[in-house]
């Protein structure tokens, strides 16, 4: 799958987990790097409607926001 000019190998998994409702679960690895444990990347959207590129693009976006907020949680304490 080619996302933003980027080809990655992709393994979606629809259904239900631990009880919880149903989730889409993906599993991304770049083209260069298949199998690689440190380049996998796992993502899971409540919203099974979506295809797995619209969830790929929507993580591509939203990623750098919520490392952002993460950080700044933690090194400035906003978390306690």
């Amino acid at each position: 799958m080619t996302v933003k000019g980027k080809t990655y190998y992709t393994y979606t998994y629809l259904g239900r987990i631990n009880g919880f409702k149903k989730v889409k679960i993906i599993m991304s690895w770049p083209e260069n790097a298949l199998w690689n444990k440190h380049a996998l990347k796992c993502f899971i959207s409540l919203d099974t409607e979506l295809s797995t590129k619209q969830i790929l693009n929507h993580y591509l976006k939203r990623w750098p926001i919520e490392t952002f907020f993460r950080e700044t949680k933690r090194r400035l304490g906003f978390d306690k």
